[in-house]
């Protein structure tokens, strides 16, 4: 017995720091600006944190938190409005939250059981997905989704749309004004007097991926992303103050195409379309990764370089190159970039990297240690292919075929 009571009295040791651990934090929560002008937000936010380990309804804040008489009608919708507040300024505190706090506090919707106030330790948090957005969560920054939003044509009349990959810049308006005046200038006008321009983003599975990275996010941190459209941006300076996850290609993103100028980039050896449309270039491969594509990827060698090449047709194989490195304006942050030629799989490709069990298949046969964080600089090849009879089939699982990391320029892996 005298062997077991000092390793029970560790445990409730242990339990105990916890607590005072998180009691601090709510303080500072409860102090801090989205919270200290609202009484009503703070007395709620400790009635949760009192009750976290179980799920209370709306009925339930009404009699107990609000006070109303049990068996007379309550009207829960003052309740549920209450518990919004609180869910937004916890996502606005974690956004602004300047002490680095190792523990994060958020309110995900109720469901039919009703609410229940999430504390996560995000240095003890557990799982892939977790090691691998680790980067964007500490130091706390802004996380930015940077997308494409495509500009089309559409010729109502005809039924159909058309998509000039030049006109990419602008907004608003004005901006559609003079993508109107341009495609005039260089087409005959029997050709352009019916079409109107527009942003058709739904073909992009730019979307898909924002919404699933977004929703990652909200649910496992309480924290919320902020959408930007790479077109609206001025260069990539207008990145250097958060943790920003792009998406696209050198074509389509601006801001891909100016970290891939990058000097840091160019250490990288996975490059998309940095020669020719819908090719990817493994740059000073090894044995390993080209046994990684058999004969019937049809990759091609050009010098010191492995070339694939995508083929969007129904059930052939395209890639996306999944890249993580520092901010090159914060070096303490981190860029993730998904990049592909045929954007309508950095959906799926989202999809793995943020689910536990899809995430650790992939990741299982690399030599990526795993009780360690995730490497400062990292690069993914996933294939990925597309379904049987045309674009509307969802694909098959991303494969990761080969990666390459390191924590410093001179030590790399593969």
């Amino acid at each position: 017995m005298s062997g077991h009571n000092p390793s029970e009295g560790e445990e409730v040791e242990a339990i105990s720091e916890d607590e005072k651990a998180q009691r601090a934090a709510l303080e500072r929560i409860a102090h801090s600006r989205p919270f200290a002008t609202a009484s009503a937000r703070v007395e709620l936010l400790r009635f949760l944190f009192e009750n976290r380990h179980k799920r209370t309804t709306e009925t339930e804040i009404a009699i107990e938190h609000l006070g109303l008489e049990r068996g007379k009608e309550i009207n829960s919708g003052k309740a549920r409005k209450l518990c919004g507040s609180v869910r937004q300024a916890l996502k606005d505190y974690a956004e602004v939250d300047v002490s680095h706090d190792a523990w994060r506090f958020f309110l995900e919707p109720a469901n039919r059981d009703g609410y229940q106030l999430g504390v996560v330790n995000l240095h003890l948090a557990m799982g892939a997905t977790h090691r691998f957005w680790r980067a964007h969560l500490d130091p706390v920054r802004p996380v930015f989704v940077v997308h494409d939003e495509p500009l089309f044509f559409r010729d109502e009349i005809n039924g159909t749309v058309i998509r000039i990959p030049q006109y990419e810049t602008g907004c608003g308006e004005r901006a559609l004004q003079q993508a109107s005046i341009e495609i005039k200038r260089m087409f005959r006008e029997e050709v352009t007097a019916p079409l109107h321009p527009c942003h058709l983003y739904t073909l992009s599975g730019s979307i898909g991926a924002r919404d699933r990275i977004a929703e990652w996010f909200a649910n496992e941190y309480g924290l919320k992303t902020e959408n930007k459209i790479s077109r609206l941006l001025r260069d990539v300076s207008d990145i250097a103050d958060c943790s920003p996850v792009l998406l696209g290609n050198i074509r389509t993103n601006k801001i891909i195409q100016e970290i891939t100028a990058l000097h840091q980039f160019g250490h990288f050896g996975y490059f998309m379309e940095a020669k020719e449309f819908r090719t990817v270039e493994i740059r000073g491969f090894t044995e390993k990764e080209k046994a990684a594509f058999p004969a019937h990827y049809n990759a091609t060698v050009s010098g010191e370089d492995l070339v694939l090449h995508d083929d969007p047709r129904p059930d052939s194989v395209v890639f996306c190159v999944v890249t993580r490195m520092p901010n090159p304006y914060d070096s303490k942050s981190s860029i993730t970039i998904l990049s592909s030629g045929y954007t309508k799989v950095l959906e799926p490709v989202a999809e793995t990297l943020t689910s536990d069990t899809l995430l650790s298949e992939a990741l299982a046969n690399t030599d990526i240690p795993m009780d360690v964080p995730f490497p400062r600089y990292f690069q993914g090849l996933f294939s990925i292919r597309l379904g049987p009879t045309g674009p509307d089939d969802k694909p098959a699982r991303p494969a990761l075929r080969c990666c390459r990391f390191f924590d410093r320029f001179n030590e790399q892996s593969e």
